[in-house]
């Protein structure tokens, strides 16, 4: 952790999605782990509304 190694198996993934021609990408995050939802906020996801589902332990995050 706080080696960059995320950050570099990020852009892999971007990288690949972009290639197979992805508009957009979402992860779950469990929303006890507040420095994963960071990584992924410094990623440019943001915490999507989905108003159908009842506010679990998952937190949900897109971006374009």
């Amino acid at each position: 952790q706080g080696r960059g190694v995320g950050s570099m198996l990020f852009e892999a993934w971007l990288a690949s999605a972009k290639e197979q021609g992805a508009k957009a990408l979402h992860v779950a995050v469990n929303r006890a782990n507040e420095r994963a939802i960071r990584f992924w906020a410094k990623q440019g996801f943001r915490e999507l509304s989905l108003e159908d589902l009842p506010k679990g332990r998952t937190v949900w995050m897109g971006r374009s």
